[in-house]
């Protein structure tokens, strides 16, 4: 019965060692600091780019603790520097999604490619109809007299 009163345990844990003790579990168990992470994502980084493409079992080793590294070192550089501008800036609006740079990139991406399209399909269509191309000409200037 560990919980019962009356038996006292041999030996009464000191109150110093029991804070020695919640120092060191603190000290094993903090994040590694920013130069240490950063360090240790530029390894993992480096070694997949050094190693021949043949190698794909330690090519998607070293991908996988690139990224793992890179989560930590996002971790560690928001504690050390705060938020970005774009989190204050979500923050302030009260908007709790954070976006992805994958998706925004996705997104851009085919914003840009639907312009391109629609422009040279404009251009296509002014150069390739003369119908187009006099109503437009025609438009432009006169007040009629």
């Amino acid at each position: 019965m560990p919980d019962d009163p009356s038996i006292k345990p041999a030996v009464q844990p000191d109150s110093r060692s029991v804070d020695r003790d919640e120092a060191l579990l603190a000290d094993l168990t903090a994040p590694p600091p920013l130069e240490e992470v950063r360090e240790f994502y530029e390894y993992w980084t480096q070694r997949r780019e050094k190693l021949p493409i043949y190698r794909h079992a330690e090519r998607k080793e070293a991908e996988q603790m690139a990224a793992r590294w890179k989560e930590r070192l996002t971790v560690a550089e928001r504690e050390k520097y705060g938020p970005g501008l774009l989190d204050q800036l979500l923050e302030a609006l009260g908007v709790r999604w954070r976006p992805n740079r994958r998706r925004i990139i996705f997104g851009l991406s085919l914003l840009v490619i639907l312009v391109i399209v629609v422009v040279v399909l404009i251009i296509a269509a002014f150069v390739l109809s003369p119908t187009l191309r006099e109503l437009v000409l025609n438009s432009g200037g006169g007040g009629g007299g």
